[in-house]
């Protein structure tokens, strides 16, 4: 389930009772249906604030919100994005039989370039871009090579 904080209060109170209940009813079903299920829910929203100014129903809050996983936003984990990126351009290029790593390539691009930006071309050292991307100094250096990546090459495409 996505986005629930967003449904209407009726949508709210019918999944309430779904939970309550543990029985259901197809739409125009004339039945209810026993059913014994485990949920997973997910919001980016806070739902405590909602359920005090009251736009978010209590009960299907409690029902919930059992065993909260907090998981940081995808700008606070960028180490992550290759492999997302790797991820689905490989389901794609298995779909479609195609390439995936120009893809990853672009997006590594981005991301070291970004870096060396940030750290004024530094690379090494505390604050550059080495340990702003959590990569060893010689891992990076080796990227920029392999890359093609130079201040050059950014000021031609800016």
């Amino acid at each position: 389930m996505t986005k629930l904080e967003t449904h209407l209060w009726n949508c709210n109170l019918s999944c309430a009772e779904f939970y309550r209940n543990k029985s259901s009813s197809g739409w125009g079903a004339r039945a209810t249906q026993r059913v014994n299920v485990r949920v997973v829910a997910a919001t980016n929203a806070d739902l405590a604030p909602m359920v005090a100014e009251k736009k978010f129903r209590s009960d299907l809050y409690y029902r919930l919100n059992v065993f909260p996983i907090a998981v940081p936003p995808l700008r606070a984990r960028r180490n992550d994005i290759p492999r997302l990126v790797r991820h689905f351009a490989n389901s794609y290029a298995r779909r479609d039989a195609g390439d995936d790593r120009s893809a990853l390539e672009q997006v590594q691009r981005e991301l070291i370039v970004e870096a060396l930006r940030e750290s004024k071309w530094v690379v090494g050292g505390a604050d550059g871009a080495a340990a702003r991307l959590r990569l060893k100094r010689t891992t990076l250096a080796y990227k920029i090579g392999k890359l093609g990546i130079s201040r050059r090459s950014q000021w031609e495409f800016h």
